[in-house]
C-alpha cells in the first residue's frame, strides 16, 4: 500500500499486525528525507519508553527493510518535521512512501532471521551513538 504523509502528518509508533503482515516489512520513502524511529516494545507492541531508540535518516528514494526482531520487536515511527538526527535538523516536507509486506506465514517454513537492511540510509544508534553509511 502507499502512505500519503503531509509535512505536518503522523506516523506514530506501532508494530505492524501480525494477523496481516508476514515477517518482512519494507518500505520505500519517496519526495522527501525522514526519520524512522526505531525503539523496543512491550509484548503488546507498545514502545518501552526507557529502551535503547535506533534513528534512520530515510533520505528520498532509499529502501528500509525489517525482519525478525526488528519486524515484531521494535516499534517504528516517523519523526515531526525539523527533528534532529545527528546534530542536523532534517526538514520533512510530503513524503510518499510504498509499503511491502509478505504473507504470513510460519517460521518453520522458511526459518527464522533477525536483521534489518537499509539502503542508502544513515543510521545512528543511541546505545553507541555511531553512525554507520550504508549504500
Amino acid at each position: 500500500h502507499a502512505i500519503d504523509l503531509h509535512q505536518e502528518g503522523r506516523l506514530d509508533a506501532h508494530v505492524d499486525s501480525v494477523r496481516y503482515s508476514g515477517d518482512i516489512v519494507a518500505g520505500l520513502s519517496l519526495l522527501t528525507p525522514s526519520i524512522l524511529r526505531l525503539r523496543p516494545a512491550d509484548t503488546d507492541g507498545t514502545p518501552i519508553s526507557n529502551g535503547d531508540l535506533i534513528d534512520l535518516l530515510l533520505p528520498e528514494r532509499s529502501l528500509y527493510v525489517l525482519r525478525g526482531i526488528y519486524r515484531y520487536e521494535y516499534t517504528h515511527e516517523l519523526l515531526p518535521s525539523g527533528a534532529v538526527f545527528a546534530g542536523t535538523p532534517v526538514m520533512r516536507d510530503r513524503r510518499i512512501s510504498i509499503i511491502f509486506r509478505n504473507a504470513v506465514r510460519t517460521v518453520s517454513e522458511y526459518g527464522a532471521r533477525d536483521y534489518c537492511i537499509y539502503i542508502g540510509i544513515t543510521v545512528r544508534s543511541t546505545r553507541d551513538g555511531q553512525i554507520l553509511r550504508l549504500e
